[in-house]
């Protein structure tokens, strides 16, 4: 969801939004997405993880950012993790913290996440968050690339 348009995340969503009769020219996407997460769709997670990006990338309030990507993270959805390390790593509306800022990036990489399997390499590598070991992040390395390769994202 990440990287989706406004156009191709209303089309991912069409049916559901059908479902629940949701007009989506009577809402701004983040006045959308807040509707959304009132809902008791099994991927609210989704919806409360591309808000949140939405707050973090393009409205730098980090505080609402927070909340909803926390909110994702929770539920193990590996983008939320994966923004969470970020938030973390980069001192983002919280305290900068390796530590917790690998914890994410591991979890979200656990999940095929690849810009969560770089970080992690990244940071094994440097001995940041977590103790430095090459052999590690190669092998993350390794498997960013062999995902990408496959197809995953």
């Amino acid at each position: 969801m990440a990287n989706l348009s406004r156009e191709e995340f209303i089309t991912a969503i069409n049916p559901f939004l059908n479902d629940h009769d949701i007009n989506i020219n009577d809402h701004p996407t983040k006045d959308l997405l807040i509707e959304l997460t009132k809902t008791d769709f099994k991927g609210v997670e989704i919806f409360q993880s591309y808000l949140g990006q939405i707050y973090l990338d393009n409205d730098k309030d980090y505080k609402s950012a927070l909340k909803w990507v926390n909110k994702a993270a929770d539920k193990g959805y590996g983008y939320a993790l994966y923004d969470l390390g970020r938030m973390y790593q980069e001192g983002l509306g919280v305290d900068k913290n390796y530590t917790l800022a690998f914890d994410n990036y591991l979890k979200a990489a656990k999940l095929d996440i690849a810009d969560a399997q770089a970080q992690v390499a990244h940071l094994y590598s440097s001995g940041k968050g977590t103790e430095q070991d090459y052999k590690k992040a190669f092998n993350w390395l390794k498997l960013m690339v062999d995902d990408l390769d496959t197809g995953r994202p």
